[in-house]
């Protein structure tokens, strides 16, 4: 682990700038918002700050830079201006006034304050801002932004304002932070309250267009895991309710910013029909996050060069194949399909690493168009890195419990936990296999006990007390490994923690951990070579309780074999 130095309102700029001004339709230079800012300036006596908007900013391309000109300690904008000023003429702007210039001016005035705090504290990594400040200037710039319409950027802001101060352990505690958390709170509360909205409207529409549109309705299904409800809709006719559809785009809301290709399927739908989408929850679908899964996008983006079909789409085109049933030789004919093939080959080993559940759902629909007697594509070298058995993996539902069993050692289990992809190939698989019920059981049961391999890996066996020094050492040894997986997966776990329980440092306590991905599976891989050779010692020393460490999975024949023992001593 190694502290890394960044600020909170730097590395959000310019989505922030995009989330606030997006609403406003402010999309090409203009002038108007430019020169009414230096007007509202002007009227506060910050003449040499009105110049320098004016001269710099003339409309949405340039304003990042603006921003990070006044929140960089060193750049061309030195002269200390109260921000509170900035706060002020913003709150005092004419009716005339366009719609963008309050939340401009907001914006202005936060980089202000963060420069100041910069240039006063350089060694920290996040500014230190006293409650004063953000009563004063951050959280009433934050209110410009709802006030604006732009709620997503007013959310955004309020939710880094509450992190910030739950960071600092007095702000968190004193009557005054916790005021001004529940103001925060307020905040997001109304941006998630629209945003409520926004998903039933849009649930609605799906509920109309279900007749004409099935297929496609039938594909976000598909894409979120309900492979059932797919396949009922398209071959039964199947209409789900409003409280379903609102369930489906509140999930795909919810995943939509971690799952491309959810979203390319979803930009299929928002491209072929009609559906009455509110604009602040269609720029959230479209909307591009390079900071997750960039690894995917990096990939997508190549493919999409490379043949005219990004990955994503590709997969949004086969999905819509799968539901109707036409996935076979015919859609390898498609020029989509070639996009699927290739960008799977080329990006198995990346993708797979941060992204497993798209890589599985790219192989099933890979094997759905294959026979079942041939071994899954492409997947030896990601089969190696979740078993380290280097071969290639005959049923999806092996490569699923792999996936599965490996995410506790990354910061990604929030993603794929959320989803259902690693369960779908239990609906799909069956059906290319002639397996029987209690086969089919069977390998459900080894999917679930692939969810608790790490607790069975730290936590100690029951077994006799060790009878001589050799077995008190393997256990000792044995311990010792325990704890060192423990820690590995509270260091993975960090990643996905809330921004202040990954603070340290008095009295500020303005640094902040950063867990190095590659770093965790390296050493992950030290430790289960480690196991590999106390597993060696121990069979020979004290093989009941290596025995014992080697778990199994329960099958349906030993469940009926328990019940008759159980009748029987009863």
């Amino acid at each position: 682990m190694e502290h890394r130095s960044r600020f909170a309102f730097s590395v959000l700029h310019e989505s922030l700038v995009d989330a606030i001004l997006e609403p406003l339709s402010v999309a090409e230079p203009d002038p108007q918002i430019s020169e009414a800012a230096a007007r509202a300036l002007h009227t506060q006596g910050l003449r040499r700050l009105a110049r320098f908007i004016d001269g710099r900013y003339a409309g949405l391309p340039n304003l990042a830079v603006v921003i990070k000109d006044l929140a960089n300690p060193d750049g061309p904008f030195t002269v200390f201006v109260d921000p509170r000023l900035v706060i002020s003429a913003a709150q005092r702007l004419p009716a005339d006034a366009p719609a963008a210039t309050g939340p401009v001016l907001g914006l202005v005035a936060m980089a202000l304050i963060e420069g100041a705090a910069r240039r006063h504290r350089p060694d920290l990594d996040f500014p230190q801002w006293h409650l004063n400040s953000i009563e004063a200037v951050l959280l009433p710039a934050a209110e410009l932004f709802v006030k604006a319409g732009a709620l997503s950027g007013a959310a955004t802001a309020a939710r880094l304002l509450r992190e910030y101060m739950l960071a600092d352990p007095y702000q968190r505690i004193s009557s005054h932070g916790q005021r001004l958390l529940a103001r925060c709170r307020s905040i997001e509360q109304t941006q998630a309250l629209h945003l409520q909205g926004c998903c039933q409207e849009a649930a609605w529409s799906l509920s109309e267009i279900l007749d004409q549109e099935a297929v496609l309705v039938a594909a976000l299904f598909f894409a979120v895991g309900d492979q059932v409800r797919s396949a009922a809709i398209v071959r039964e006719g199947h209409r789900p309710s409003i409280s379903v559809l609102i369930r489906l785009v509140e999930t795909s809301v919810k995943l939509i910013q971690q799952d491309p290709l959810l979203q390319a399927v979803w930009l299929i739908v928002l491209g072929s029909t009609d559906i009455t989408v509110h604009s602040d929850l269609r720029r959230l679908i479209r909307r591009i996050s390079p900071e997750t899964n960039g690894a995917f996008k990096g990939v997508d983006a190549g493919v999409a060069n490379t043949h005219g079909v990004s990955l994503s789409g590709a997969y949004a085109r086969a999905v819509i194949h799968c539901v109707t049933g036409q996935l076979g030789s015919e859609s390898q004919r498609e020029g989509w399909w070639k996009s699927l093939l290739d960008g799977t080959l080329l990006g198995a080993t990346l993708v797979y690493t941060d992204y497993p559940s798209g890589y599985l759902r790219l192989i099933e629909l890979l094997t759905l168009a294959t026979a079942p007697e041939r071994p899954l594509p492409i997947t030896d070298g990601p089969y190696y890195m979740a078993t380290g058995e280097p071969q290639l993996a005959w049923d999806l539902r092996d490569m699923a419990s792999a996936a599965l069993t490996s995410d506790m050692w990354t910061g990604g289990r929030r993603q794929t936990g959320s989803s259902l992809a690693y369960d779908s190939a239990f609906l799909l698989e069956p059906r290319r296999f002639d397996e029987s019920t209690e086969e089919r059981l069977d390998r459900l049961e080894e999917h679930r006990f692939a969810g608790l391999a790490y607790w069975l890996t730290v936590i100690p066996p029951y077994a006799p007390p060790p009878s001589d020094t050799a077995q008190e050492e393997v256990v000792a040894a044995d311990e010792a490994l325990m704890r060192e997986y423990r820690f590995l997966a509270f260091v993975a776990a960090l990643q996905d923690a809330p921004f202040y329980l990954r603070t340290y440092g008095e009295p500020y306590f303005k640094k902040t951990l950063h867990v190095s991905p590659i770093a965790v599976r390296d050493q992950v891989s030290v430790c289960q070579k480690a196991r590999q050779r106390w597993f060696a010692k121990a069979r020979e020393v004290y093989p009941g309780y290596a025995a014992a460490r080697i778990p199994r999975p329960t099958t349906l024949q030993g469940v009926i074999l328990r019940l008759v023992l159980l009748d029987n001593l009863g």
